[in-house]
Parts: C-alpha cells; sequence; structure tokens
C-alpha cells in the first residue's frame, strides 16, 4: 500500500512539474491535457498540505520572506484595481508555494530535489530533441510564426524558442550538479546535459545561451569556495581582474557585443517597455497596483499597451514586475528575501561535499540573470517559483550525503524531522 501511494505521490510531482515547465502546450492534444490537469493540480494540493499540515508548516517556516511576500500578494486585494483578477492569481500563486514546500518535505534535501526535476526535465529535453530534429515543423520555428523573425530557431515541445531557452536551462544547471556516486547515473546525466546544451544553442536565445556559459563557467568558480581562505583568495582577484577588463570591453564594444547575439543597445524595444511601466508605477510607487492586476485593460497595463501598440505579459525585467504589481513593499521583501537566500547559498555550498552542494548558487545565479531581460518572480504555475521556494527552504540543513557538520544525522529523514543546530532556528522545527 505504500508503494502504490508513493508511485502516486511521484507521478503527481512528476506531471505538475512538467506542466510548469509549459511544455507541449503547442502540441494536441498533451497541450490541453496539461492544462486540464491545472485543475486538479490546486486542489490536490490542498488535500495534501492539510493532511500533512504540521510538516509543511515546519518546512514553510524556514524563509520567512516568502511567506511575508505571498501575503502581501494576497492582502493587495484591498487597493487592487482589479480585485477578482488578484483574487484568482493570488490563489494560484499560494496553490503553486505550497506545492513547493510539499516539493521539499517530500525531496528531503537539495539532492532528493535534483532527482525529482531530472526526470520531467529530461523528459521535455529529450521529445524537444525529437520534435526539433524529426519534426521539424512542430520543433522549429516557422516563417508564419512571430512575424518570421526567429525562422529556423528550435522550440522543441514549447511554444516559443526563448521559452525553451529559459526551461532548458534549468535542466542544465540540474545536470551539471548531478549525483556523481552512481556511475550508470552519471553518464545519463552527462547525455542528458549535453542535450541540453545544445537546445539552448540552436534555439538561437542569446540571453539563455549566454546564461548557460556563464553558469557552467562559474561551477568550478563556486567550488572554489570550498578551498582554504589562502587558495580562493588569489582566484577571487583574479576573477575580479578578469571582471573588470571585460566590463571595460563591453563599454567600449557595447554595439557590436549587442549585435554578436541578435541585440541591439536597446533590449529589443525593452527600453521604451520599462519607460511606459515607470509612468504608471509613480502613481502608485509604495503599494502597486496590486497581485495580478497591473496587467490589464483597467489597470496601469492599458497605458502600456496605448503606448506601445503592442500587448507585453509582463515588464520583462523582475524588478520592474514586482515594483509595479506589490510596489515598493513587496520588492523590498523579494530583494531581502533573494539576498538572505544567496548569504545562505554561499554558506551551504562552504559547507557541503557534493556537487549538488554547488545548486542554489547556480539557480539563484540563473535567476538574477535572467531577470534582466525576462521575469522571473512569483507567479503562480511557474516552475521557476516552484524552484526557488524548494530550494530556500531545503539549503538550511545539509543532509548526511551533503555535509559532514553532523554525520549522525540520518538522510531519510525529512526536512522537518532532522536534528540541527541551534543556528539553523531549531525553535522552527518544533514539534
Amino acid at each position: 500500500m505504500k508503494s502504490l501511494v508513493k508511485l502516486a505521490e511521484d507521478g503527481f510531482v512528476f506531471v505538475t512539474i512538467l506542466a510548469a515547465t509549459n511544455a507541449f502546450e503547442p502540441i494536441e492534444p498533451w497541450g490541453s491535457l496539461l492544462r486540464r490537469v491545472w485543475y486538479l493540480i490546486n486542489p490536490f494540493t490542498l488535500l495534501i498540505v492539510i493532511l500533512r499540515w504540521k510538516q509543511i508548516l515546519r518546512v514553510a517556516a524556514r524563509d520567512k520572506f516568502i511567506l511575508t511576500l505571498v501575503g502581501i500578494a494576497i492582502i493587495s486585494v484591498l487597493w487592487s484595481e482589479v480585485p477578482g483578477e488578484t483574487i484568482h492569481e493570488s490563489y494560484e500563486l499560494v496553490c503553486t508555494t505550497l506545492f513547493a514546500y510539499y516539493l521539499a518535505y517530500r525531496c528531503k534535501n537539495v539532492q532528493g530535489l535534483l532527482k525529482m526535476l531530472a526526470l520531467p526535465l529530461g523528459f521535455a529535453a529529450l521529445t524537444s530533441l525529437f520534435y526539433a530534429v524529426a519534426m521539424p515543423s512542430v520543433g522549429v520555428m516557422q516563417a508564419n510564426q512571430a512575424g518570421g523573425n526567429h525562422t529556423g530557431s528550435w522550440k522543441g515541445v514549447f511554444v516559443q524558442k526563448n521559452i525553451m531557452a529559459r526551461a532548458i536551462s534549468v535542466a542544465v544547471i540540474v545536470f551539471l550538479c548531478h549525483d556523481r556516486t552512481n556511475r550508470k547515473y552519471s553518464q545519463i546525466c552527462w547525455f542528458l546535459f549535453a542535450i541540453s546544451v545544445i537546445l539552448v544553442k540552436f534555439s538561437r536565445s542569446g540571453t539563455g545561451f549566454i546564461t548557460v556559459i556563464a553558469l557552467i563557467g562559474l561551477f568550478p568558480l563556486y567550488k572554489a569556495l570550498r578551498w582554504n581562505f589562502v587558495l580562493i583568495l588569489p582566484i577571487c582577484l583574479m576573477g575580479l581582474l578578469l571582471g573588470a577588463s571585460s566590463t571595460v570591453w563591453l563599454v567600449d564594444n557595447a554595439a557590436e557585443a549587442a549585435a554578436s547575439i541578435g541585440k541591439d543597445l536597446t533590449f529589443s524595444g525593452r527600453d521604451k517597455l520599462w519607460e511606459a511601466v515607470f509612468d504608471k508605477i509613480w502613481e502608485r510607487p509604495f503599494l502597486g497596483w496590486g497581485y495580478g492586476a497591473f496587467w490589464s485593460w483597467e489597470s496601469g497595463g492599458a497605458h502600456v499597451w496605448r503606448s506601445l501598440g503592442w500587448d507585453p505579459p509582463h515588464a520583462h525585467n523582475g524588478v520592474v514586475q514586482v515594483w509595479a504589481i506589490l510596489g515598493l513593499l513587496g520588492l523590498s521583501v523579494f530583494l531581502m528575501g533573494y539576498i538572505s537566500t544567496y548569504i545562505r547559498a554561499l554558506n551551504w555550498a562552504r559547507m557541503t561535499k557534493t556537487p549538488a552542494g554547488i545548486w542554489a548558487l547556480e539557480y539563484l545565479t540563473f535567476m538574477f540573470i535572467f531577470n534582466v531581460s525576462q521575469d522571473l518572480t512569483p507567479e503562480g504555475k511557474s516552475i521557476f517559483w516552484i524552484i526557488y521556494v524548494a530550494t530556500s527552504v531545503l539549503i538550511g540543513i545539509p543532509s548526511e550525503q551533503e555535509s559532514a557538520i553532523d554525520p549522525r544525522q540520518s538522510n531519510q529523514k525529512s526536512l522537518s524531522e532532522r536534528k540541527v543546530p541551534d543556528r539553523f532556528n531549531k525553535r522552527y522545527l518544533k514539534n
């Protein structure tokens, strides 16, 4: 009986993660099926949380910034221009956040999280490669799509090339930080890692490819954080020199560098978008327009759409997006939470010994880069928000396989059951 329950829960996690990536959306009947699945995912998530509310509550207490941010999103209905939309979007955000807590509870540690992510992301990568090579009419951007601007770019099982590049970039990190103790499993992960890099390359997404190259290059530098301080210092100095040199070169050759990846110095028109959004932000700088309510004809988005002549669904920048919907209040909480998680990720990387210990730093770097021109902020049905929340609550307590802090700790115990040092806020894990 227990094995059947575990199998059912694993299947639930697989389907939810796959649906959250928006994979197969343009491919029928799978796209329609996955969209309808959400009508079952949210109620099922709420049911699980009710049945295991004590364990989920202990996990959720690991990051107060996430709880506060979700709380602000909920109460923003009080000043929202479109309260009905805010209620609906807040419900989606709450359910998605609760699923992330449940995922962290199920996974027990970061290595468990990577294993949970590897199967659906690997499946999305393999099927994307199949459609791009064997069925290019489906897996490759055509002349009648997106105005013909991206003809020939791979999109796999996703709607658009940038959407695939963003999701598959996460797959690159997952397989880069995989468990290498099992040789057979390691070889499979390296194979999927290579496929994921190829997919991002042929998507012709400038942001995606630069992000992947940066994350691969940063991996050994993040591992160097575990070395003796005397060894780290010259590496950091060298990194600063290289970074300064690269910055000077980019300033002198900005136009050429942007053109090399198919971009321009206006961020493909995003400068005008941000200017229009800020026109409305200054009208409500402290509380914003309400969660999920800004991009509407009844709210601030109407001004943006009329000014631009096209209908962007978000601000194409994480900071601008959060500021518009939740004001300085929400933006401050979001940034403090991110910085707090990053600091814990640095400490956690130093305390751990496996590649999984680098995962949090890699993923937070991915979020930082993509939030410059995309939007990976709190959102319902978003794989990126799910991973951020799950990672944040998992990195506080390294398990036996990931750390040498306390070898008596059992790797089979969940996050909410492990005995932890006082410095890890033990008061939140009391029965």
